[in-house]
């Protein structure tokens, strides 16, 4: 009798290490977390960085990994999304739970089904009838607090729901741009809210000879916007092709905290996609420098400035912060730049110094200069046309022969 009961007392313990085997999270699975009292209700991060419980839906942050760490039942918990660490939970009591860059390891325990999350630099984290601090669905708010994570607490204790990755960034982060969007160089302009932190100014300056860009004017900062996204056309930051060492100044208007982040992104090819990024690093006053690419493409461009607290990468991803693009042209070293040396029905247009010059064995009748919006600012009925102080920028030069009329257009980029 006494060897039997051993035996069903075994079998019993291997039932329940199987069943909470079971219950934990496994590498490389992605998870949604719902409540054990509402199961419609689930784990989110949210924009300004900090967690809580939200209705099902693709579009928020509720996807979540578990990263084995070497002791048992440990992990990281990470935002699929975001790739952010839960944050410690070994603060005080009611403490709002946030993500963080840092990795923090929880202790999974499971129950009946559900889990408990625990960080293990908490008193008694693997021993639950202690009621260690936990993560736990406020009862007065959809915030996930610090609050004891006992058997008897049922907002401690959760659901893993293994799923497939399914977050959809839809209107507002990063989009795929079409063949269309690309030619036209139409930019995706996010979603953006703002916060207790903003972009104040922007300093931009390079070659000695470059003027200088400022945002929102020489000496002035700029209030506090009342929309997060902001484009600025009232100057242009002026690079030219291959400068080294192109300086930009930041200026935020309070010191950032931990999860502020500011990247600076370039579309050097001019495709309305922003490929290359600065992050610099994180203080009041943001210093960063930029190596204007050799092939970089002669024209118009932007430069986008996003100050956000979401910890999302990419140019196109939403914002909770600041959002200021910038108009950016790039232009030849030399003081004029035409984008080749243009023949074409034997015409040519060339430039030297700060005067273009046309030709052709049929003579030419004209020579006409155009924004790039199609008004036209300097012509001539001459073979060459002196620019004098045509403002930096990027226009089309249009050539006509004085016999049969023939006409050959070019890029031109003045400085």
């Amino acid at each position: 009798m006494k060897t039997k009961v051993l035996i069903a007392f075994s079998m019993l313990c291997m039932f329940v290490l199987s069943s909470t085997a079971q219950m934990l999270p496994q590498e490389g699975k992605f998870y949604t977390i719902s409540m054990k009292t509402n199961s419609e209700q689930y784990m989110v991060e949210y924009a300004d960085g900090s967690v809580g419980v939200t209705d099902y839906d693709v579009k928020q942050r509720i996807f979540w990994e578990f990263v084995p760490t070497q002791n048992a039942n440990c992990f990281y918990m990470r935002n699929a999304t975001t790739k952010r660490y839960v944050m410690s939970c070994a603060g005080a009591q009611k403490d709002r739970i946030y993500t963080t860059d840092t990795p923090v390891e929880y202790y999974v325990a499971g129950s009946g089904g559900y889990v408990r999350f625990t960080s293990t630099d908490c008193a008694n984290y693997n021993v639950t009838s202690n009621s260690p601090n936990g993560l736990n669905k406020d009862g007065a708010s959809s915030n996930v607090i610090v609050w004891a994570a006992g058997s008897s607490n049922n907002n401690s204790w959760w659901k893993l729901n293994a799923t497939e990755y399914l977050y959809d960034q839809g209107t507002g982060t990063q989009k795929p741009h079409t063949d269309f969007m690309r030619k036209a160089q139409i930019y995706d302009n996010p979603c953006a809210t703002t916060s207790d932190i903003y972009i104040k100014s922007i300093i931009a300056e390079g070659d000695a000879d470059t003027d200088t860009f400022y945002f929102p004017g020489e000496g002035r900062t700029a209030a506090k916007p009342s929309n997060g996204f902001q484009l600025f056309t009232k100057g242009r930051v002026q690079m030219r092709q291959g400068c080294q060492n192109y300086n930009f100044e930041v200026r935020l208007s309070k010191d950032p905290l931990e999860g502020d982040s500011l990247y600076i992104y370039f579309d050097f090819d001019r495709d309305g996609v922003f490929e290359e990024c600065l992050r610099p690093d994180m203080q009041r006053i943001v210093q960063a420098q930029v190596n204007i690419p050799d092939d970089a493409k002669l024209g118009q461009s932007r430069i986008r400035f996003r100050l956000t607290n979401n910890a999302l990468p990419h140019g196109d991803d939403e914002v909770c912060g600041h959002l200021v693009d910038v108009i950016a042209n790039v232009y030849y070293s030399e003081t004029i730049g035409i984008e080749t040396t243009k023949v074409e029905d034997g015409i040519s247009i060339t430039a030297d110094g700060r005067t273009l010059r046309a030709s052709s064995p049929l003579g030419i009748a004209q020579i006409e200069v155009f924004s790039m919006q199609g008004t036209r600012v300097a012509h001539t009925t001459s073979d060459h046309l002196s620019l004098g102080t045509l403002p930096s920028g990027a226009y089309v030069v249009r050539a006509r022969t004085a016999k049969h009329g023939h006409c050959c257009t070019a890029k031109l980029f003045t400085k």
